[in-house]
């Protein structure tokens, strides 16, 4: 179904052309939003009080836009996203189906990627500057790189152990070539080396 053309006004008066995706799923605008002119915002979605849309950016259908929100101008947040409370997205950043972003997270370019092949489909990656989203699992990076057997087989049995066995290097690496690099993936690549180093001696 084709957009559909609507006069939004901001809360600084400013009227603007936004078009909106499907008449009866309509999308939420929340108290104060500001939406950017020529936006596109798909069915379903619903955008959070005082959050703020920059022009021509597209939000995806099912889409969650948590309060005080900023996303920016030419960005595109793809279907059944969410977006937590707080948080910033940078200019012309894309964003992937299903991608997960935490509350007060902030980030220039957001990295998302597709599921990894040996894992379960659900399982889409999101990384922010201090934040990763597995599937609908988000946790700091920290977390991620110093977490137990036991915290992974919470999240989801068996098939998440042994698919983070598999992701773990992987997503490490691609983190590092992102920028995402900080003190807790530090302190986990000196852990990493030294256990390699101990594993030689053994030898």
């Amino acid at each position: 179904m084709p957009y559909i053309e609507h006069l939004h006004t901001n809360p600084n008066g400013e009227k603007v052309t936004i078009y909106i995706d499907d008449k009866f799923n309509i999308a939420t605008l929340g108290a104060g939003s500001k939406i950017g002119a020529g936006s596109k915002i798909g069915a379903g979605s619903k955008i959070g009080a005082w959050s703020s849309i920059g022009e021509g950016s597209k939000i995806g259908a099912w889409s969650s836009i948590g309060e005080g929100s900023k996303i920016g101008a030419g960005s595109k947040i793809g279907a059944w996203s969410s977006i937590g409370e707080g948080s910033s997205i940078g200019a012309c950043s894309s964003i992937g189906e299903g991608s997960k972003i935490g509350a007060n997270d902030e980030c220039n370019r957001p990295a998302y990627m597709a599921p990894l092949p040996f894992g379960p489909r659900e399982y889409y990656i999101t990384m922010t500057n201090k934040n990763m989203a597995i599937g609908c699992e988000l946790h700091t990076f920290e977390w991620w790189w110093h977490a137990s057997d036991r915290d992974i087989l919470a999240l989801d049995g068996r098939k998440a152990l042994e698919y983070w066995a598999k992701a773990k290097p992987l997503l490490f690496s691609a983190a590092k070539v992102f920028g995402f690099f900080d003190e807790g993936m530090k302190a986990a690549e000196i852990v990493g080396s030294h256990n390699q180093s101990e594993r030689g001696d053994q030898l």
